[in-house]
């Protein structure tokens, strides 16, 4: 179907019509964005420990993502929200696994809010929790020492 032909049916439709193929992925991006922003906000006023369920598969056309998601208290009811879903190109080891987890919550600033972090018994996840709250115990430390002696530095 092509634009004029949409056009006869319904003439209003005119200004919403994409005459690009850039214009979808940027409509995209940032409805993206903008929704990021908002989940931000909301994890932000948690009135609880943000906990994390992380499940790792494999696509049948043999692609391996990960899902992230978060589980909070808000105003005394529970909410989740898919924080990523990250494809996973060249590994799917334990490493790789922490190393999306933690530029995750510090994507969404939620590194201090952490809780509890829940996934399968994949073998590569009886190496992702140590690795995970390894990373996760040292960015905090060298956050505290950068609050503590008022360094200026964007994390």
């Amino acid at each position: 179907v092509c634009s004029s032909d949409l056009l006869i049916c319904n003439p209003n439709i005119e200004e919403i019509l994409v005459e690009s193929r850039s214009t979808v992925p940027r409509l995209l991006s940032e409805s993206f964005t903008f929704h990021q922003k908002l989940l931000q906000a909301r994890l932000s006023l948690s009135q609880s420990l943000i906990h994390l369920s992380v499940d790792l598969w494999t696509s049948p056309n043999r692609r391996a993502y990960l899902a992230i998601i978060a589980h909070w208290v808000d105003q005394w009811e529970r909410q989740r929200a898919l924080l990523a879903l990250s494809r996973l190109h060249r590994s799917r080891g334990g490493e790789l696994q922490a190393a999306h987890i933690l530029e995750t919550l510090q994507t969404y600033g939620i590194c201090s809010q952490l809780g509890y972090c829940t996934s399968d018994n994949a073998i590569s996840n009886d190496i992702m929790p140590h690795d995970f709250y390894r990373h996760v115990i040292i960015f905090l430390i060298f956050k505290y020492h950068i609050n503590k002696y008022d360094i200026e530095w964007n994390i």
